[in-house]
């Protein structure tokens, strides 16, 4: 077997990281309805925190199997997932009267008496 042929035979059965990582979410967003809204994304001279070059995009869709706009939204898709709340916001602080509630019911509903056993889970 020649290299190339044990090339292509890894290629679709070894394990990779980086394309089983997005896998579900890759081919899953292929049947993903699209919009016609579009943005103009301009690239860096140089990769830095806050900024990438065509080539580090190309390299990136290349090593993942998917075109450069793909590159994109996985990562804004990433970027969002760790950066926006996925939860609805509270309504803020508990009030005096509530907080005075809630130790109320905690005395009424804790146990009493002695103390049988205490466990440290830090230090």
């Amino acid at each position: 077997m020649s290299h190339e042929q044990s090339s292509q035979i890894c290629n679709s059965n070894c394990f990779n990281p980086i394309k089983d990582i997005y896998s579900k979410y890759i081919f899953g967003a292929n049947a993903m309805a699209t919009t016609h809204d579009s943005l103009l994304l301009k690239f860096r001279t140089r990769d830095s925190l806050h900024g990438v070059t065509r080539l580090t995009v190309k390299a990136l869709a290349q090593q993942l199997d998917v075109n450069e706009t793909q590159v994109v939204h996985l990562a804004l898709s990433k970027l969002a997932s760790e950066i926006l709340p996925s939860y609805e916001p509270d309504d803020g602080p508990l009030s005096e009267r509530q907080i005075k509630a809630v130790r109320r019911d905690a005395n009424d509903l804790l146990p009493i008496g002695e103390t049988i056993r205490e466990e440290v889970l830090f230090g």
